[in-house]
Formats: structure tokens, C-alpha cells, sequence
């Protein structure tokens, strides 16, 4: 009977560490949504030592397919690259609307991010924990620039008094600071780039 608890334990482990839907070309994703046909992408392994280990260049693509279906890929996960400390660019493909929290958390290696949307994908807080935004090259479409620059001009600044006032609730008010917060993190780019100056290779 203990033996047979041991390797329930170690299966639950397993599954724990690698609970992905799919993968492909390298990459884990889940669905989020079978109907549609929308998947995000997800983490290799809850072992942030070895999530995506060894991986330098990572793209994002727009959509991707699983058993004869093709899902697009709207969102990085939580979580997907934490503690990938070996990656050092991450192309961001059209589609792409959001990225969720500690996506990129350590990633302390990451130097250039090449983002093909023209409008920001929503950020959520926080993304790039541990990773120094002010050495990482933010590649974007040409004429869209400001659009990542200024992003926070689309935000409201979350109001204290109106939170003390009772004119909103304390969640309606964390949750417009989590969306400022999140959306600030484009603004801790310092060296933002169009896309067409990439240097070719």
C-alpha cells in the first residue's frame, strides 16, 4: 500500500510538471478556448531551472496546429518562460493580444524583443520581473513607435481619493492599477526600434 501511494505521488508529480495540452515545434500550448480555436502558449516544466532550457531564440508564431485543427495564438501564459535564463530574443507575431503575469520573470539574458502587433499586447503585472528592460531592444512595426511609447495616455491613473471617497470599490480600484502597472511595463523600454532597422544575419 506504501509503494502504491510513492507512485501515485510520483505521477501526480509528473503531470504537475509538464500539464500542457500540446506540443509543437518546440513550443507548449494550452486551449483556452476548443470552439474557437485559441490557444496560448504555456511552460515546458514548473522546474523553472529547466523551463525551456537551452532555448536562446524563441517565435511566437500566429497560429499553430494540433491534430488537423489550426488554433491562433493569442496569448502567452503565466508563467510560460520563467527562469529561462539562456533566452536572449523572443519574436512576438501578429495575433498576439496578451501576455500574462511572470511570463518572463528571470529571463535575465533577454535582450532583444521583436513585437509585430501594431497596437501593445495587454501586459498583465508583472511580466518581465528580474529581466533589466533598460538593456533590451524593443523592435516594432515602423509608425506605430509611439503608439508603445505612450501607451499609458490610453490608461486612467487609478484615484486614490475616489477609492477613500467610496466612489469606487477597492477591487474596481486593484484592478485599474494592475492595468496601469501592467501597461507602464512598455514604457520601461528605453530603446525602441522599427522592425525594418533589424540588423540582418
Amino acid at each position: 500500500m506504501k509503494k502504491l501511494g510513492t507512485l501515485l505521488l510520483l505521477i501526480s508529480n509528473v503531470v504537475s510538471l509538464w500539464a500542457y495540452d500540446f506540443a509543437s515545434n518546440g513550443l507548449c500550448y494550452d486551449i483556452i478556448d476548443q470552439e474557437e480555436h485559441i490557444v496560448a502558449v504555456t511552460y515546458q516544466t514548473s522546474d523553472w531551472a529547466n523551463n525551456y532550457l537551452g532555448r536562446t531564440d524563441i517565435c511566437i508564431p500566429s497560429s499553430v496546429r494540433h491534430n488537423d485543427t489550426s488554433y491562433a495564438v493569442t496569448t502567452i501564459g503565466c508563467c510560460a518562460f520563467a527562469g529561462c535564463r539562456t533566452l536572449k530574443s523572443i519574436v512576438l507575431s501578429c495575433g498576439l493580444e496578451k501576455i500574462r503575469a511572470r511570463a518572463f520573470n528571470s529571463c535575465t539574458n533577454l535582450r532583444t524583443v521583436i513585437c509585430e502587433t501594431l497596437e501593445p499586447p495587454i501586459l498583465e503585472y508583472p511580466t518581465f520581473e528580474g529581466v533589466k528592460l533598460k538593456k533590451v531592444k524593443l523592435y516594432v512595426p515602423e509608425g506605430y513607435i509611439n503608439g508603445y511609447k505612450n501607451i499609458l495616455n490610453h490608461y486612467d491613473i487609478p484615484d486614490r481619493e475616489a477609492l477613500e471617497e467610496g466612489c469606487i470599490s477597492q477591487e474596481e480600484y486593484n484592478e485599474l492599477l494592475i492595468d496601469y502597472l501592467g501597461a507602464s511595463q512598455w514604457q520601461a523600454f528605453k530603446q525602441v526600434l522599427p522592425i525594418e532597422t533589424l540588423p540582418i544575419e
